[in-house]
């Protein structure tokens, strides 16, 4: 009597009992089933014939034994060591493709997650400067891209920044000239004029939006802290 037991829905219900494991056409084009024919290539050749006539050619157990001439005893051990085998070997695939994929999930969620960070731009010819700035941003969770001098304008039109320190002196364009030439394309963008000398400027520039925070060189976590909060647009 042939079996007419289907193949349940997973591979792993179905390797629990001989009586629910059923080979079927349909199933080894999916991935359990191309995992399950890599986990019955590693059994013993013994094994992995009388699985085949029991569960795929839905010969019986006699059948079998008179068909590999071996006593029904050793070919029910046959099917049942080759079972308990699949269903290690399966178990081993799955946890590892899960592993997988809880890595790449993980990835996913990091590379979201930077997506959503603050971008902000610093602009100082002072390599040290630029360093120190950038290192308290990133401390404090922002996507930070640095600059030389105020070549750095023609990154606005593609990819708008969240916030601007830009030192009053650097070359070509000035601080508060490249704020200005800013201004005519993004009246919102919060600009913070980095300089050593803040009583040299003009208060009348942060009155009239050209810039709108001066930050005094040297520049502390605190201070930093206090002007993004209090500058930082949504």
């Amino acid at each position: 009597m042939r079996r007419e037991t289907m193949l349940s829905e997973t591979m792993e219900q179905s390797l629990v009992s001989e009586e629910s494991f059923q080979l079927e056409g349909q199933f080894l084009h999916t991935w359990e089933g191309r995992v399950f024919l890599s986990c019955l290539d590693e059994l013993p050749e013994q094994q992995r014939e009388s699985i085949l006539l029991a569960y795929y050619q839905g010969f019986t157990h006699q059948e079998i034994a008179r068909h590999m001439k071996a006593p029904l005893g050793t070919v029910k051990s046959w099917i049942r060591r080759g079972l308990e085998t699949l269903r290690t070997h399966f178990d081993m695939h799955r946890n590892g493709i899960e592993q997988l994929c809880a890595v790449s999930k993980e990835k996913a969620s990091e590379k979201r997650r930077e997506s959503q960070k603050r971008r902000i731009l610093v602009v100082d010819d002072d390599e040290s400067s630029r360093k120190v700035l950038n290192m308290l941003l990133e401390g404090e969770g922002y996507r930070v891209q640095t600059a030389q001098n105020s070549s750095t304008l023609d990154l606005f039109d593609p990819a708008p920044f969240d916030m601007l320190f830009v030192d009053v002196r650097i070359p070509h364009l000035n601080g508060l000239e490249m704020a200005k030439t800013i201004r005519k394309t993004d009246a919102s963008v919060p600009i913070i004029l980095v300089t050593a000398r803040p009583h040299l400027l003009d208060g009348e520039t942060v009155t009239n939006k050209v810039i709108d925070h001066i930050l005094p060189k040297p520049v502390t976590r605190e201070q930093l802290r206090t002007c993004v909060q209090q500058c930082g647009r949504s």
